[in-house]
């Protein structure tokens, strides 16, 4: 089977992306290509899940909009985490759902529009 292992996100304001991804998650961001190009990394040593990339569209790497992928976020607590998207200046699209076996999952948007889930598993 493959796994994902890198995303990468198209912003209209990266340093808004950055400040929303790091107040909300804690994710760390370092500048590859200043102002053209961050690394994003989500995890801690030995802790699961994938890294990624942030950089700006209207470049002449990035001449137009590309599409986005929406990436579910794992967390501990759902709640928590929408609370924390809005007070950052995001919003929730569509509210918390559980699925018996599933789990909890609330999709939302950050300050620049890219849409994202935020997920507990059962």
């Amino acid at each position: 089977m493959q796994s994902v292992i890198h995303f990468e996100m198209v912003a209209k304001d990266p340093q808004k992306a950055i400040d929303f991804y790091t107040n909300v998650f804690g994710w760390d961001f370092k500048p590859v290509a200043p102002g053209k190009y961050w690394t994003i990394t989500t995890t801690q040593s030995g802790q699961q899940g994938i890294n990624g990339g942030l950089t700006p569209f209207g470049t002449p790497e990035t001449p137009f909009e590309m599409s986005r992928v929406a990436n579910s976020i794992l967390v501990p607590d759902v709640d928590q985490f929408t609370d924390k998207v809005k007070k950052a200046g995001g919003k929730i699209v569509k509210d918390k759902v559980h699925q018996q076996g599933f789990g909890d999952l609330a999709i939302c948007e950050d300050t620049n529009g890219i849409t994202f889930g935020v997920y507990k598993p059962d």
